[in-house]
C-alpha cells in the first residue's frame, strides 16, 4: 500500500538498520527476493526510498516493495 511522508512505519525500522549496517532481504514486486546493503533513505515526490550500497544510483521505492526483512548480519 502507498503511505506518503512520516506515516510509513517502515522508515523508522529502515532508518535504525541504516545506523547498525544491517543486511535487508526485499520481496520487491518479482519474484525473488533483494538482498540490499541500506547506505541511505531518500524522500522524493512524496514517496520513500532506500538506497542500496550495490546500486545507488537507483534508489529502491518503498512503494514497490512488499515484505522487508532486516537481519541480525551486518555489513562493512
Amino acid at each position: 500500500p502507498r503511505t506518503s511522508g512520516t506515516d510509513d512505519p517502515r522508515v523508522a525500522a529502515l532508518a535504525a538498520a541504516i545506523r547498525k549496517q544491517a543486511i535487508m532481504r526485499i520481496q520487491a514486486r518479482t519474484p525473488h527476493p533483494r538482498v540490499v546493503h541500506p547506505i541511505g533513505l531518500q524522500f522524493m515526490e512524496g514517496v520513500w526510498s532506500v538506497v542500496d550500497a550495490a546500486n545507488p544510483a537507483e534508489p529502491i521505492p518503498l512503494s514497490r516493495c512488499g515484505d522487508i526483512n532486516i537481519s541480525a548480519r551486518t555489513f562493512a
